[in-house]
């Protein structure tokens, strides 16, 4: 398990840089401990050609390699395409508990969600930063950051495993988190929990799973900062130990921090700032960013 940054280009203007973006994520996520399964059908880099308006090129299905994965077993399957514009990339993920072979996903799973922006900065040129973190029980990925228009990520999503009061993953469920579609101020990803026990997908869009109670513009107390929780279900609603939200202005995008979020033991947590979205709670949305595990 690992972590990967890396800065370079976007560009979706002709079949080459189509190939380009899409071939680097694929092998940075082989590079991090995701597993590319057998499925037939699946994208092949070298001979690809770009998608039509909005429509998939092709797909790529991949699967966690934790220890949990024999006994609660967590199927991604990407699909890489172009959006609204010839020149839009897009990029769509589901996750399932199983795979028939054939590239569909089976079993407790999510729906198809777009997890990209809309629209794109024109600026083909231009070296961006990404972040992608593989873990146990947690797949954290921010792809081309102040790629859009209005400075937000390309392209980006969280799957984080359920866990035990001291922060150890289980096996109930799944907590799903994308990025935002749109790109404005209050813009909001989708949020979905995959409930392993029922085998029931539960919907979260807009419905704020983090909670900042309050109206506050700092967090300081004392001289500690706060990190806010994230919430999922799993019949009852549980933290998630994988993301928090942290006041852009205390802890600046790009950084990294330790904070105990579930249990005792301290975890390191990256600062992604606005990159993903804004709509996480119902208050002071604009100040806080979503902070994802790194390490």
């Amino acid at each position: 398990m690992a972590t990967e940054s890396w800065s370079s280009a976007l560009n979706h203007s002709n079949d080459a840089g189509f190939r380009a973006w899409g071939s680097e994520l694929s092998s940075k996520l082989a590079a991090v401990g995701l597993v590319q399964t057998s499925d037939s059908g699946q994208i092949n880099w070298a001979s690809v050609s770009r998608a039509g308006v909005n429509s998939d090129a092709g797909y790529e299905v991949w699967r966690m390699d934790d220890t949990l994965q024999a006994t609660a077993p967590v199927f991604i399957k990407l699909l890489y395409g172009t959006s609204g514009l010839s020149t839009t990339p897009r990029l769509r993920v589901q996750v399932g508990t199983g795979s028939d072979g054939s590239g569909n996903l089976t079993g407790t799973r999510s729906n198809t969600i777009t997890c990209s922006v809309s629209t794109i900065s024109a600026d083909t040129t231009t070296l961006r930063q990404s972040y992608l973190c593989v873990t146990e029980g947690f797949v954290g990925l921010a792809l081309k950051t102040d790629g859009s228009a209005s400075g937000r990520a390309f392209a980006g999503f969280i799957l984080c495993r359920s866990s035990d009061p001291d922060g150890t993953p289980n096996s109930d469920a799944l907590f799903i988190c994308t990025g935002a579609t749109a790109v404005g101020t209050s813009a909001a990803g989708a949020n979905q929990s995959l409930n392993f026990v029922d085998g029931v997908a539960y919907t979260l869009s807009n419905q704020f799973p983090c909670l900042i109670p309050g109206a506050e513009t700092t967090s300081v107390v004392g001289s500690d900062l706060q990190a806010h929780l994230f919430f999922m279900i799993k019949r009852r609603v549980s933290p998630v130990f994988g993301v928090c939200a942290t006041y852009v202005s205390e802890i600046s995008a790009g950084t990294t921090f330790t904070a105990t979020l579930i249990g005792s033991t301290p975890r390191t947590y990256l600062q992604l700032a606005r990159q993903l979205g804004t709509h996480w709670s119902a208050d002071s949305q604009s100040l806080h960013g979503l902070c994802m595990l790194w390490e």
